[in-house]
Parts: C-alpha cells; sequence; structure tokens
C-alpha cells in the first residue's frame, strides 16, 4: 500500500514557499550571468512602474509624502552610520584580543590573509597526503588556539554582561517589564495607536473589521453615555456622600428624570435606531434609578431659583445649570461682601445671557402657596392654605427678569447659610467652660407597628405615631479641653409641636445637662419653621428659663437659615426609628407607647430618653397678649441675659462678641430691642436701627404700642414712663397718646 502524503498547512506551505525562493535567489547570485540576467530584469519592472506613475520620485510627490520619504532616508542613514561604527569596533576589539601570545606567533606575518578552515578542501580517501603537509597543520592549530581564546574571553564579557542585566531587571518594577511580544500585541490592540502609526494596511482584513466593529460601538457607548448624562434625561446628586465608585473609578450619582423605556423613545427620536436591550446595556454605572429617600426637605427659595434656572439652561440662554454655579459666575468669592455685593467687582457682575428669541414661551416650574376651599361636616365652607407644584409657561424675557428679581434674596438666603454654619462652627470651636450647646429640632413622627397586621389595621387609622424631639449636647471637659457630645431623645405620645411642646421637651434636656455639667450659659440651635421656634412664644420662654435652673445667667437662640439645620438631630432620629424598624423585621411587635420605650431605652444606651406627657406639655401656658416683634421672620439670634432680664435683643445673624446686650452690635447685626419687663401688658411693634442708637446714644430709644396708638419713650430700668415731657424729637416717627376718652395725633 503506497504511503499516502501528510497535508500540509498553509503556513507549511508559504514556509516551504521562501525557503525555495531563498535557494533560487542564492544560486542566481552564484551566477555572474543569470545575476545579471536578474538585476536587468528588475530595472525594466521598475521604469515600467514608473511610467505607470506607481512609483513616483521625490519631487512628484505632495509635500506630506515627500516629508515622509525624507525622514524614512535620514533613518537609513543613521542606520547605516551605526552599523558602520559597530563594525569598526567590532574589528578593533577582535584586533586587540588577537596579539600573539608567543614567540613562534610573533614570526608570523600578521597582515598575511588567513584563510577559513572550514574552506580548504580536505583529502578524500583515495588522495594522496602530502608531506610537507605537517607545517599547514601547525599553522592551524596555533591559528585555532588563537581563535578559541578569543572566543573564550568574549564569553567571559557577556556572561558578566548577562549578570549585570539580571541585577538591573530585579530593580525595575514588574509592571514595567514588557515582552515586545506584548508590547506589539497592546498596540495592535489599541486602535488609536494603530492609526497613528498607520499599520492598519498592515493588519490582515479580519483584523481591520474588528477595529470598525470596535469603532462603531464605541461610538453608540459614548453617544448613549451623553444623551443619559444631559440635565434633561438625569439631575445630578447635591451631597457630598451622594457617589458611586466602580473598578476604580469614583462618580457623583445622577438620577434619572424618565424610565427608560420612554428615555429610548427620545434617544431613538433624536439620534439612532438601536434596541432597548442595548440601550440599556451601555447605561453608565453612576446613572442610578431615584431611590425611596426623595428629597422631602428642600429649601423654597433654592428650588424655584434652580427650577427658573434650568429652564433658561434648557432655552440655552445660560450655561450654568444650579445656583451655586449661578453664584461663583457673579461673585469672585463666597464671602460676606462678595454675596452682598456692595463693594469691588463683584458690585458689577451680571450674568452672561445669550442671544435667544422672545416669540416662543418656555416652560418651569414654582413651589407656590394658593388658598384651597374645603367643606367641613356642617357644611360650612372654610378655606385652607396648600403649597403645591405649579408649571408657568412665560416668554424668557420675563423668566429672566424672575430670575434677576430674586437674585439678590437668593444671595441673601446663602449668606446667612454661610454666615450661620461658620459662626456656629466657631462656637463649637471656642466653646467656655460653663457654656453648652443645645442643638434640637422634631423628628418626624415614627408609627408604631407589629410584625404582622391585618389589612384594616394596616390601611385603617387605628396606627399610633409618637413624636420625636431629638438632638445633641455640647460641652466642653473640664479636665481634657475637648469638645464632647451628648445625645437625647425625648418621645412623646402627645403629637404637639408647638412652642408649648418646645417648652415642655427642653425641660428635662436642661436638668439632663445640669448633671452632666454645671452650666451658666446656654447657646440653642436649631432651624427656623415659625410654627416651632421662631415666634413670641420661644422669646417668651427664654426668659423663663431661669426658673428652672437658677444658675443660668445667659441665653441665646440661634436660628439656621430656612431649609437648613437639621443635621446631627436628624441622625439620632434616624437611629432611633431603625432601631424600631429591625425589631421588627425580625418579629418583633411595636404596637404600644411602653414597647417602643423599653425597646430604645435597651438597645441604645449612647442616647438619653425622657418620657414627655400630655399634661406636661398642656401645663406650658403663656399670657394672653404677648408682644410680638416686628421683623421676626429676619431674627437669626435671640439673646437674654439676666443682668438685664427686662431687654431682648434681636439680631440678623449670630453674634458671640457683642456680649453686652445693652449696646448695639458692632458688626452690624442688629435689628432691635424688647422690653420684656410688662410681658403680658405692653406689645411692642418696633426695629430700633443702629443709626437711631448712635444718633441719641443718651437714651435707651424704644416705640411702645398700647391698643391701637404708638409712643414713643424714653426708657430706664424702672416702670414705664408714658408722659409727654420727656418726647424725643426723632424725624419720621408717628407720635400718639392713648388717652382714656379720645386719641389725638401729633407729627414731626
Amino acid at each position: 500500500m503506497a504511503k499516502t502524503r501528510k497535508k500540509l498547512t498553509r503556513e507549511e506551505k508559504l514556509l516551504k514557499d521562501r525557503v525555495r525562493k531563498r535557494k533560487k535567489y542564492a544560486q542566481i547570485k552564484n551566477d555572474p550571468n543569470l545575476y545579471a540576467l536578474q538585476k536587468e530584469k528588475e530595472r525594466i519592472r521598475y521604469l515600467a512602474r514608473k511610467e505607470k506613475k506607481k512609483i513616483l520620485s521625490i519631487k512628484d510627490k505632495s509635500p506630506r509624502s515627500q516629508r515622509k520619504q525624507r525622514r524614512q532616508w535620514r533613518i537609513n542613514s543613521q542606520r547605516y552610520q551605526q552599523n558602520k561604527i559597530k563594525k569598526i569596533k567590532l574589528e578593533k576589539m577582535l584586533a586587540e584580543n588577537s596579539r600573539p601570545q608567543s614567540d613562534t606567533d610573533d614570526q608570523l606575518n600578521p597582515e598575511s590573509p588567513v584563510p577559513d578552515p572550514l574552506m580548504i578542501d580536505q583529502p578524500g580517501p583515495g588522495q594522496n597526503i602530502s608531506p610537507h603537509s605537517s607545517n599547514s597543520k601547525n599553522k592551524f592549530r596555533r591559528m585555532r588556539y588563537r581563535y578559541l581564546k578569543i572566543l573564550h574571553t568574549l564569553k567571559d564579557r557577556i556572561t558578566k554582561l548577562e549578570r549585570e542585566k539580571d541585577a538591573l531587571r530585579k530593580d525595575i518594577p514588574q509592571k514595567e517589564c514588557k515582552s515586545t511580544e506584548k508590547e506589539v500585541e497592546t498596540v495592535i490592540k489599541d486602535d488609536r495607536r494603530v492609526r497613528k502609526y498607520k499599520l492598519l494596511q498592515n493588519l490582515p482584513f479580519s483584523r481591520r473589521n474588528k477595529i470598525i466593529t470596535v469603532n462603531m460601538k464605541q461610538k453608540i457607548i459614548k453617544q448613549v453615555q451623553s444623551f443619559f448624562e444631559e440635565d434633561k434625561n438625569s439631575s445630578v446628586a447635591a451631597g457630598k456622600r451622594e457617589f458611586i465608585k466602580k473598578a476604580g473609578e469614583k462618580k457623583q450619582k445622577r438620577y434619572l428624570t424618565d424610565n427608560l423605556k420612554n428615555l429610548h423613545t427620545r434617544f431613538v427620536n433624536e439620534h439612532f435606531v438601536i434596541s432597548y436591550s442595548t440601550f440599556c446595556k451601555y447605561r453608565p454605572f453612576w446613572v442610578v434609578f431615584p431611590k425611596d429617600d426623595r428629597k422631602t426637605c428642600q429649601c423654597k427659595l433654592h428650588s424655584n431659583v434652580n427650577y427658573l434656572i434650568r429652564a433658561l439652561k434648557n432655552a440655552k440662554i445660560i450655561t450654568e445649570t444650579t445656583g451655586t454655579e449661578v453664584i461663583n459666575s457673579i461673585c469672585c468669592e463666597t464671602k460676606r461682601e462678595c454675596l452682598e455685593r456692595k463693594y469691588g467687582v463683584c458690585a458689577s457682575k451680571v450674568l452672561n445671557y445669550q442671544e435667544f428669541q422672545n416669540d416662543e414661551k418656555i416652560a418651569y416650574y414654582q413651589w407656590i402657596v394658593e388658598k384651597k376651599a374645603y367643606t367641613v361636616k356642617d357644611g360650612e365652607q372654610r378655606m385652607k392654605r396648600v403649597t403645591k407644584k405649579k408649571k408657568f409657561e412665560d416668554y424668557p424675557r420675563n423668566v429672566i427678569q424672575k430670575l434677576e428679581s430674586n437674585l439678590s434674596i437668593f444671595l441673601k438666603h446663602n449668606l446667612n447659610i454661610m454666615v450661620q454654619y461658620d459662626v456656629i462652627k466657631q462656637l463649637k470651636q471656642n466653646l467656655k467652660d460653663k457654656e453648652i450647646i443645645i442643638h434640637v429640632d422634631f423628628s418626624e413622627n415614627f408609627c408604631l407597628k407589629y410584625h404582622e397586621e391585618i389589612r384594616s389595621f394596616h390601611f385603617g387609622g387605628s396606627r399610633e405615631p409618637v413624636s420625636l424631639h431629638t438632638g445633641v449636647l455640647y460641652y466642653k471637659d473640664s479636665d481634657t479641653g475637648t469638645l464632647e457630645t451628648k445625645s437625647f431623645c425625648t418621645i412623646s405620645d402627645c403629637l404637639q409641636n408647638d412652642a408649648a411642646a418646645v417648652w415642655a421637651h427642653i425641660c428635662p434636656i436642661l436638668k439632663m445637662a445640669q448633671t452632666v455639667v454645671p452650666y451658666k450659659t446656654v447657646h440653642f440651635l436649631s432651624d427656623s419653621p415659625s410654627s416651632q421656634y421662631r415666634n413670641k412664644y420661644i422669646f417668651y420662654m427664654i426668659t423663663k428659663l431661669r426658673d428652672l435652673n437658677p444658675s443660668i445667667t445667659k441665653v441665646s437662640w440661634n436660628y439656621q437659615e430656612s431649609g437648613y439645620g437639621k443635621e446631627a438631630p436628624d441622625g439620632i432620629g434616624a437611629v432611633v426609628k431603625r432601631t424600631a424598624d429591625n425589631f421588627v423585621r425580625y418579629g418583633g411587635d411595636v404596637g404600644y407607647f411602653e414597647n417602643f420605650w423599653s425597646l430604645v431605652t435597651q438597645n441604645i444606651p449612647n442616647v438619653h430618653f425622657e418620657i414627655i406627657t400630655e399634661n406636661e406639655i398642656k401645663g406650658k401656658t403663656f399670657p394672653p397678649n404677648l408682644p410680638g416683634f416686628k421683623g421676626t421672620m429676619k431674627v437669626h439670634q435671640v439673646v437674654w441675659a439676666a443682668d438685664h432680664k427686662k431687654t431682648i435683643v434681636f439680631r440678623e445673624l449670630s453674634c458671640f462678641e457683642c456680649e453686652n446686650i445693652r449696646n448695639v452690635c458692632n458688626h452690624n447685626k442688629h435689628l432691635g430691642f424688647l422690653h420684656c419687663d410688662s410681658f403680658g401688658e405692653i406689645e411692642t411693634d418696633t426695629l430700633v436701627t443702629q443709626h437711631e442708637q448712635n444718633e441719641y446714644p443718651n437714651y435707651n430709644v424704644s416705640v411702645l404700642s398700647i391698643g391701637t396708638s404708638t409712643i414713643l419713650n424714653n426708657l430706664d430700668d424702672s416702670d414705664v414712663d408714658l408722659s409727654f415731657d420727656i418726647l424725643l424729637p426723632v424725624p419720621g416717627f408717628i407720635l400718639c397718646s392713648w388717652v382714656k376718652d379720645f386719641q389725638k395725633t401729633f407729627s414731626i
């Protein structure tokens, strides 16, 4: 049976063909006639290609090709010179290492050509050896010895260099030790580098098609990513902790503004057609779905201004997207002088509005308060105020005017936020002995629950809520001098959250604080809702805290700007409610107030708990006609001192440097005085400015109101004097006196 030949592969055939061509060309080169014919054929072929313009001379090429050709010539010339220098050095090194080692070697002529021993024909079996061949053998033996010695010397040198190279390789970091094959593979896989070095034509067609496919894929990914990052499709998270990290890359979260199905439809209409699955697959990892923890305590002013800015941004009128970016555009720094825009360069800075057409309306949203009618059980119609988010449409010019009108208020709002945060931070850092800070806030009510609930209980009105008033006590440790904290939470089954409830919740905390550190000065810190903390009832309560603790000499209540100031108390409330939820999640029941109380006191030892009963809240009463202060919504600090207990100071921003409350604040934060000597009888409606105090320094000026009449009077620490003999001629005031039977008005 004939032996079958093994079928060669394509690579083996190519290798065999190359070997055959190489042998044939070697035979041609050995024959001068054939080699001359081969060179003539190549010359004729070159001229034919040159006539067909397949080969261009340097003068016929484009400027770019000329530069490329000349660059290649320079590279070839440099390579030729380097090889020539290497050859000369090698010959010199061989000459230095081939010096004669004996007298016999000196007698040899070094300049005579030495034939290659391998090229000398050896005598065959039938040939006779010449008698004179011994001399030739000796010459070859000496030559062989000399070359072997040179070879041994070079091998030693190579071994030494290899050891040095290994030592150097160990010093190089592992990531930098890249082989040539890996480097080439990296270049081939990198489409940008392949095109940069113009290597695409050297790749096979399969690789070219793969690169084209990869390029198209990258373009699709980039387009989808840009679409998801547009402000109309996703909103960037504002919190400093709202970020996401993946594969070492950290990105700020963006929340989707619509579901993926609608976004895919919008993408196809605006760009090109891709499948829904591909669209979802290429969504960036930092663009996430909105979670349940929505932004439910946002500042109304910030939200409304951001809505206006976003509408103008979508209309491509401005480049800013948030209120913070607007502040950075018109203010050089976030300092008081810049935000007030009264001095320097910031006073003249304006937003850069682009050209726009004022014939099409743009849409924007605003939070507004409206009156809404409702019917009570007896059929009577009543009105209530409701807050809602409403959509408006207006021309761009009107939207710009609305933004500009709110801009000064917005800057003032941010100034108050910044100043209050800085002042409170400095107060904590420089807290003195016998001074405490109490940061309080009402947490969201916790609804009692069971692990298993029937339908009527779960959806009905049988669930009982619990009121939580949380806070943190800050004090200075007298031994270490460091700032210490004590968390607390007062719990009540009474859901009343007014000033009386605040008074009842604060009393046990002041008693607890006295056991922690003996204090004389109390600084309260809270947000500024008018129904809870910033009202005339809290002003009255401040003057009565000394009855609870006679050692109190000074009380200040500091308000953060509207919508801010929760911070640490919110964390306490979250811990308390999360503990109860976890207990229910694992099969427990928290259905009664007593169950909730025992659960939190046993499982949260680091928080001080107190129970506030409904009777304690009802027992906190206020006089019927408490004086109100005109400008209460501007107040951010209320100060009362025991040495001037008849006076309350109101300031626009907190100031802890001006401790004497009888004097006006030297930092332009003063709003007015309230004389509380006759709480319940005298109603004040005044605003004593710093200008008036400087104009009449010898008088304690106040405007007092009894009924509907207004009297400008000189007050001292004694009873109020209502006589007309000491009236001050202050320009711009209308002086009115109340008489039993008639009323008369005087004008100055």
